[in-house]
């Protein structure tokens, strides 16, 4: 019986016939048109005696990378909460405090007993106190919200994810973003950060935030030219 040319498989290493066109170990196709491998793995350099990818061709590729919003967006939300937190303290200012000192001035003359002052001091101190706790309370939560949240980012797609209890986690095809605006407050030019929106054609976000992220104008340009990219690869043309 005469014995059969074989070849090795450039992605698996595994014998194969000389002619073969797709491996039967890996399943990846050995050769396209012009006899050069076709195969993800040939183009991203984890197969066994791969080529060298093209240059040109993938000079406009970044790895993956993930981005999450930067707790400088809540810098306002810290303010007010600030300011509550000092009504806080000016109600727990008893006994004697300016709360009783105000009713007592306001209150007709020989009205209030001793006893009704104790008991408003007591009661100014119990909604300081509440207040001071609902307040940490609510700092806490936003700013575990805020970071709960990150996008992973992709020449092919954006993945998202957010929830502290229970996580969501979607994602968005970069050839179906039709738009990017964006949007910085002053405070934000001040603290280094900014919102990017993506106007999409994705019927469950149309309108997609990079929300509160460091060094936003490069964002906006990673993402503007992977969805270009993306569009030239998939062949797409966004019609207004």
């Amino acid at each position: 019986m005469p014995h059969e040319p074989t070849k090795r498989c450039p992605f698996c290493g595994e014998v194969i016939h000389a002619e073969a066109l797709k491996c039967r170990y890996c399943r990846e196709f050995l050769e396209d048109d012009d006899g050069l491998p076709v195969s993800h793995h040939a183009r991203r350099g984890f197969g066994r005696n791969t080529t060298e990818p093209d240059s040109e061709e993938n000079t406009d590729d970044f790895d993956l990378f993930s981005v999450t919003p930067s707790l400088w967006g809540l810098l306002g939300f810290f303010f007010t909460a600030a300011l509550f937190m000092v009504i806080a303290m000016f109600l727990l200012s008893y006994p004697g405090g300016p709360i009783g000192g105000l009713v007592q001035k306001l209150a007709p003359p020989d009205t209030l007993t001793e006893h009704a002052h104790q008991q408003i001091d007591r009661y100014t101190g119990y909604a300081g106190i509440a207040t001071g706790i609902l307040i940490l309370l609510m700092v806490i939560l936003r700013a575990a919200q805020l970071k709960s949240i990150y996008y992973e980012v992709s020449p092919d797609r954006i993945e998202y994810g957010r929830g502290i209890f229970s996580r969501k986690i979607d994602n968005l095809d970069m050839f179906r973003v039709v738009d990017l605006k964006l949007h910085r407050s002053l405070l934000d030019c001040i603290t280094g950060i900014g919102s990017v929106t993506l106007v999409t054609k994705d019927d469950t976000d149309p309108f997609f935030e990079f929300e509160k992220v460091a060094d936003p104008k490069e964002l906006y340009d990673t993402l503007k030219k992977a969805s270009l990219d993306a569009d030239r690869k998939q062949g797409v043309v966004h019609l207004d």
